[in-house]
């Protein structure tokens, strides 16, 4: 399926960005989260993590890794877009923020994000949604 070019949400160090991103509850407390990314070259060994976040600020359930858990960037032909859906499991609903980023597993170090017109994110850490603790109900932080 070709997706349409739209402008993404964040970049990550240029190499890498975040185009779209949904969620939903697939069950109870597994989270559903659907994350579409395109590459333009120069980070090879990048992947992504996604951190799930306590009230607190605790980290209660993360899924880190390639796209897919196995189609590494450096294998895209630059401009392709390739969406992915993560299910995290959760304790519960309670979860308040999930975070995502980009990193070189190599190095051990995040890509600097970047949001439009110029927003920067604190350690390579880009918060994507808000989980009310009370009801469940989830929201997206980031906006295009």
């Amino acid at each position: 399926m070709e997706l349409a070019p739209t402008e993404p949400l964040v970049r990550f160090g240029g190499s890498v960005s975040l185009m779209a991103v949904e969620s939903a509850w697939f069950e109870e407390s597994v989270l559903a989260l659907t994350l579409r990314w395109q590459y333009a070259g120069g980070a090879d060994r990048a992947a992504v993590f996604v951190h799930v976040l306590s009230p607190a600020g605790q980290l209660v359930a993360q899924s880190d890794g390639l796209v897919m858990d196995m189609l590494p960037f450096w294998q895209w032909p630059a401009g392709r877009q390739v969406e992915e859906v993560r299910y995290i499991a959760l304790p519960d609903r309670s979860a308040a923020r999930v975070t995502a980023g980009v990193y070189d597993p190599g190095l051990d170090e995040r890509l600097p994000p970047l949001g439009p017109g110029g927003q920067t994110f604190p350690d390579g850490v880009v918060p994507l949604l808000e989980i009310d603790p009370a009801t469940g109900a989830i929201q997206s932080v980031l906006q295009p």
